[in-house]
C-alpha cells in the first residue's frame, strides 16, 4: 500500500511517501508556516521520487494532540487530497506515531509533547501496547507510571522536561533532538499498524483538551 503521510502537529512540518519502505521524506523545522509550506513540500516529494499522485492508495495524517492550528491545516490538506485522489484517510494519533521513533531502543517508549500549563501529552508503550494510555497528564504522573524499567523518551516534551525526567528515572534515555522529532515516515508506518482507514468526511482530530479560548469561555 502506497501512503502519502503528513505531519503539521508541531513547529516542524513533514511529508513522506511510503510503500513497504520509506520512498522519500521532507521535513522542515522553520516554525509555524505550515499553510505555506505543506503543499509545496508534497509537490516536491512527488517530483523528487518520480511517483505520480494517482499511485497513492491512502493519506495518513497526524490527528492529535498537537498545535490546534497545525492539526487543522494537516487535516484539511489530507481531506482535500483524499477527495481529489479518491482515496481514504488514516487519522493517526500523534503519540502513537511518535513512538515509532523509539522502536527497539528500550523496554518502554514514552512519546512526550509539551502541553504547557504544567502538563504533557504523553503515553507509555511496551512495543505497540499502551502501558499508559495517550492523554494529557501532569509530568509526575507519567514518570510514576514508568517505574524502574528502561525507557526511551522522545518528542519536544522530553527536551523541555529533560532534567526532571533524568532526575526521576535513572534508566531513562532522552532521544537526540534530530531523531526525536515526529516525522511523516513514522505516521505512515503507524497507519499501517493501526489499519484504520476512513473517508474524508469521517476523519476527525482529537485535540485531547479544550483550546485556550474555550477554557476562557467556560471560566476555566
Amino acid at each position: 500500500m502506497r501512503i502519502l503521510a503528513l505531519d503539521t502537529s508541531s513547529k516542524s512540518c513533514s511529508a513522506a511517501l511510503y510503500d513497504s519502505t520509506l520512498l522519500g521524506e521532507i521535513t522542515l523545522d522553520l516554525g509555524l508556516t505550515h499553510s505555506e509550506k505543506l503543499m509545496p513540500m508534497v509537490d516536491a516529494l512527488f517530483t523528487l521520487t518520480g511517483a505520480e499522485k494517482s499511485s497513492v492508495d491512502a493519506i495518513a495524517v497526524a490527528a492529535g494532540p498537537g498545535s490546534f492550528t497545525g492539526l487543522r491545516i494537516g487535516m484539511a490538506t489530507a481531506q482535500g487530497l483524499s477527495l481529489a485522489l479518491g482515496v481514504p484517510i488514516a487519522p493517526v494519533p500523534t503519540l502513537y506515531a511518535l513512538k515509532e521513533g523509539g522502536a527497539g531502543k528500550a523496554k518502554l517508549t514514552c512519546p512526550m509533547m509539551d502541553a504547557r500549563r504544567g502538563e504533557v501529552y504523553a503515553a507509555v508503550y511496551r512495543g505497540d501496547e499502551a502501558v499508559l494510555a495517550p492523554g494529557p497528564y501532569p509530568l509526575k504522573e507519567v514518570l510514576r507510571s514508568i517505574g524502574d524499567e528502561s525507557v526511551y523518551v522522545l518528542g519536544d516534551g522530553a527536551y523541555v522536561h529533560k532534567e526532571a525526567i533524568l532526575e526521576a528515572l535513572p534508566n531513562a534515555v532522552i532521544a537526540p533532538k534530530e531523531s526525536g522529532m515526529l516525522k511523516a515516515g513514522y505516521i505512515a508506518a503507524a497507519a499501517l499498524k493501526q489499519n484504520l482507514f476512513v473517508s474524508d468526511a469521517q476523519a476527525r482530530i482529537d485535540y485531547m483538551r479544550q483550546s485556550q479560548a474555550e477554557r476562557l469561555r467556560n471560566g476555566r
